[in-house]
């Protein structure tokens, strides 16, 4: 029987980015259970789903995460792993007789902010105010320079668990920026045959194992893979395996890829080698696992009306990924018995397996769409001011400034907020999945996770004097003088909220009936120490910071003048860090500490286009002479480019026909 553990892997460089932000996010989540004011918030999500707990014998407990990480030899940056590379090099080529090639690379310095962590993990507690504060406030600089002045050039660079040869695996032989390993065969070169090819299936296997072994009752794998490559083939012989051994186990997979802009159009070996990636990761990886959610933040930066990312920096629009991801797993990580909060019992609490059947209806195709909305709108807690709003917007009202609406009626809104009050679950979200279209009424089954809603009347009013929470300067709009007064919802209001969006809103009222199953969270998105500081725009630091921190930090001018207050817990320890005797990380210059979010997983119709354009792609190039050219390096003959021809024709007609399924 299915137990409630989730073992993450992560195969390749952008997927590890994608998890070094995911993991910094449930350490982030950890450090909150240790603060009066978050503790019921916290508990509704049962962290140990993805952790093992250990406890010494003075009782202090220590997290280790459930987790591996494969790479390209090279790809760590400046941390080293415990296992020695230079024996292994030396005994393999005492038995080699042949000419010997050597690329030699400059030894790359551990980032700042590794190097700060290190000298703040250091501290025993006996050192002075002023020490402390200085180790404090260099931490949190080399934080935001990770960001500000782009210094990531590896995902270790952020990443807070100490990085062990148990919790990474890198690829003897193959090595980032020297071997390509941009097709989707290249890893079945990697994992065949004897010698290091032998060794590296069977230490990620046996790696796999002892995780599970670790596990007290395994719910299934979420697995996050960079499938448009080489790591493509070695997640389908991971996927085998894990089939063969753990069948009764479901598998999450999320196919994560960097941003690619529509607009260059690439031509020859190139072109093959992209059609024929996506064909083979989508005519072999879906049947492997339970659900494949294809994810890739959108060129467009303009996509998140709240976000501002550079498409070229993994470090930021993985970020983004990885807030979506812990969110999309949320309904299967929630505490059993779901304990009150003073918010409220989460809603929509079931177990991984649970979700993919709802997925996938009565077995129907696994293919499932993502989409995200951060920060999310507030909810409003009056269905008439609700309805009244929905009605302004309907008129044609001005959504992006204060002022009058068609109305009459004074818009109270913070400046620059694209939408402030919760209307529409379609309108918000942001598609994740590339070349999807969400098209109403194609949809099939849906699953809504809404976490850590504030009150509409959390939005700043302008010229109001008085409220809960005194004024605030907004970020971004000089001169702008606002108050917060509502704060966060209730469960009950949040679900009411929602299900008003869902019933009456654009969208979402004129979609077919499908089913629907949605998770309510009272606890919003942690925002770890090290996550992109420049990642929000400017006028959600005012809101957010002002509602979800202790110690407030309004604007960019504000918190470069925030002092650190060690009489008050801060909610950033370290979960690792404090096994080896960290004191808690605090207050950060980052005005965001945490936020509230929208996403959603959409079983569509619309897949059907996707998988048709994937055919035709497919077809021509195996037409094409330099796609013979490169399925003849793969090994591949006419006869088996015609079966994964029929393979993804037939999962196109699966959604054609999948009014049958349901």
């Amino acid at each position: 029987m299915p137990g409630h553990d989730l073992i993450t892997l992560s195969l390749g460089n952008y997927s590890n980015y994608v998890a070094a932000h995911f993991w910094n996010i449930q350490d982030e989540l950890l450090g909150y259970t240790d603060l009066e004011d978050w503790t019921d918030l916290s508990a509704v999500i049962d962290s140990t789903v993805l952790f093992n707990i250990k406890e010494n014998r003075q009782g202090a407990l220590s997290y280790h995460p459930r987790a591996l990480f494969v790479d390209l030899s090279g790809s760590l940056g400046g941390v080293s792993l415990s296992d020695s590379v230079g024996a292994a090099a030396t005994e393999s080529i005492s038995t080699w007789g042949g000419r010997l090639q050597v690329h030699q690379a400059d030894l790359v310095p551990k980032s700042s902010f590794l190097k700060a962590l290190e000298e703040h993990a250091a501290l025993d507690g006996s050192e002075e105010d002023s020490v402390w504060e200085a180790r404090q406030a260099a931490l949190e600089e080399a934080a935001i320079n990770l960001d500000l002045r782009d210094t990531v050039s590896a995902w270790t660079d952020y990443l807070k668990a100490p990085l062990t040869s148990s919790l990474v695996y890198t690829i003897p032989g193959i090595w980032k920026g020297i071997n390509e390993f941009t097709s989707y065969c290249d890893g079945v070169t990697a994992m065949s045959g004897d010698g290091p090819a032998k060794e590296a299936k069977e230490e990620i296997s046996d790696r796999v194992r002892v995780l599970s072994e670790q596990s007290d009752g395994l719910q299934g794998f979420q697995v996050l893979t960079e499938d448009k490559g080489g790591f493509g083939s070695i997640t389908q012989r991971l996927l085998e395996e894990l089939r063969e051994e753990y069948s009764n186990r479901d598998v999450l997979l999320f196919s994560v890829r960097p941003p690619s802009n529509p607009a260059v159009k690439i031509k020859g070996m190139e072109e093959a080698r992209s059609a024929a990636n996506d064909a083979m990761a989508l005519s072999t990886l879906p049947e492997l696992c339970s659900m494949y959610v294809p994810l890739a933040v959108p060129w467009s930066r303009h996509a998140f009306p709240h976000l501002i990312y550079k498409t070229n920096s993994h470090f930021q629009t993985s970020a983004i990924l990885a807030s979506a991801i812990d969110s999309f797993t949320l309904p299967a990580r929630l505490t059993p018995g779901c304990p009150q909060s003073r918010l409220g019992s989460p809603l929509g609490a079931v177990s991984l397996h649970s979700l993919v059947q709802l997925m996938r209806g009565r077995g129907g195709p696994n293919l499932v769409a993502g989409s995200l909305c951060m920060p999310c709108p507030s909810v409003e807690t009056d269905l008439q001011a609700l309805q009244a709003h929905r009605d302004d917007r309907m008129r044609g009202g001005p959504r992006d400034q204060l002022g009058e609406s068609a109305s009459g009626q004074v818009n109270h809104k913070l400046t620059g907020m694209a939408d402030p009050v919760l209307t529409s679950v379609s309108s918000c979200t942001t598609m994740l999945s590339p070349g999807l279209v969400d098209v109403p009424s194609q949809r099939l089954v849906e699953s809504i996770t809404l976490r850590g809603a504030l009150k509409s009347e959390s939005y700043f009013s302008a010229g109001e004097s008085e409220g809960g929470g005194g004024q605030v300067s907004v970020a971004g709009a000089p001169g702008s003088i606002g108050v917060w007064k509502g704060g966060r919802a209730s469960v009950s209001e949040t679900q009411q909220a929602l299900d008003y969006a869902l019933l009456h809103g654009h969208g979402d009222s004129d979609a077919r009936m499908c089913v629907r199953h949605r998770t309510v969270v009272p606890m919003p998105l942690p925002v770890p120490l090290p996550f992109p500081s420049s990642l929000f725009a400017p006028e959600v630091g005012g809101l957010l910071g002002k509602v979800y921190r202790s110690a407030a930090v309004a604007s960019a001018a504000d918190f470069a003048e925030a002092t650190v207050d060690r009489t008050q817990p801060q909610p950033h320890n370290s979960s690792w860090g404090r096994a080896y005797g960290q004191q808690p990380v605090g207050h950060r210059r980052t005005p965001i500490a945490t936020a509230p979010l929208l996403a959603r997983l959409l079983a569509t119709e619309a897949f059907s286009t996707v998988l048709d354009e994937v055919c035709v792609k497919w077809k021509e190039t195996c037409r094409s002479a330099a796609g013979a050219s490169l399925l003849d390096t793969w090994g591949y003959s006419p006869c088996d480019a015609q079966e994964v021809g029929e393979v993804l024709q037939g999962l196109a007609s699966s959604y054609h026909d999948s009014d049958s399924e349901l």
